[in-house]
């Protein structure tokens, strides 16, 4: 008896996007438009349509309803050092400090 009502691979796609939303950047068009069946028009799923798409960044923030700094590459050079953390984390903190 099969537990689940959906097709094997809706199924499939369904739990990979809800395990991590980011593999839907990884889904053709067909793909895309079968988990948008499952989970509805999610922001993940728009933007990748809209990435398929070549939309610009101003188009994908607007269909997302979200600003186009949202899309801004991550700086390395902000990143904080593990070891800066660990030290941090073995301080005693102080107000205004």
């Amino acid at each position: 008896m099969n537990k689940h009502p959906l097709p094997v691979e809706k199924y499939v796609l369904r739990e990979r996007y809800l395990h991590d939303p980011s593999v839907a950047y990884e889904l053709d068009r067909d793909e895309l438009a079968a988990l948008m069946s499952e989970v509805g028009e999610t922001e993940h799923v728009i933007d990748a349509i809209n990435v398929l798409d070549d939309a610009m960044l101003e188009q994908r923030a607007r269909d997302i309803a979200c600003w186009n700094r949202a899309f801004d590459r991550y700086d390395d050079s902000t990143t904080v050092p593990v070891s800066d953390l660990v030290e941090a984390s073995q301080s005693p903190w102080s107000w205004g400090v």
